[in-house]
């Protein structure tokens, strides 16, 4: 009976979470998503099978997988429509967990990457200084890497800026 419930439950927990391993994979996944089509249709697949309504940062992956498969899309309106869905429910991720450091990270690169005209920027100034001021408490190696990398090559930041990346 307890091999039969062990096997049930590692069956179910498996299905939540059936397309990452790891947060590495998942973080791996939207940076090819940003590059290609295919890959950003398959990281939207992936995502929409995930269950994500307990967990605000797999909701903020959900959001940006809407936003940049809003990118490949010919249709104005349909474009237009699937961005904003991606932006409120990134949005509502970050409303859930503001102290979610991955999640500001999302917004920030989103908004530091799409065009002016889609009035999608107002957060980019408060979410580079949260990054800025919280890089030192961040004890995730790959997305603390992942966030100097950035910053240092797609920023902006001036040298008191750099200094705080690198004490």
């Amino acid at each position: 009976m307890r091999v039969i419930l062990c096997c049930l439950f590692v069956l179910f927990s498996w299905q939540t979470y059936p397309c990452f391993a790891s947060m590495v994979e998942l973080r791996n996944s939207y940076y090819k998503a940003t590059t290609n089509e295919d890959d950003s249709k398959q990281f939207t697949q992936l995502i929409e099978h995930l269950n994500v309504t307990n967990e605000p940062l797999l909701l903020g992956y959900k959001g940006v997988a809407l936003m940049i498969s809003a990118k490949y899309l010919f249709n104005p309106y349909s474009k237009w429509h699937t961005f904003k869905k991606g932006m409120n429910t990134l949005e509502a991720a970050i409303h859930a967990d503001t102290a979610n450091i991955e999640l500001r990270f999302l917004r920030y690169g989103i908004q530091t990457n799409i065009p002016a005209l889609l009035f999608y920027f107002q957060n980019k100034e408060e979410d580079k200084k949260c990054l800025l001021n919280n890089y030192a408490q961040i004890n995730d190696k790959d997305l603390k890497q992942r966030i100097y990398q950035y910053l240092l090559n797609y920023g902006n930041c001036n040298c008191r800026e750099l200094a705080l990346l690198n004490r």
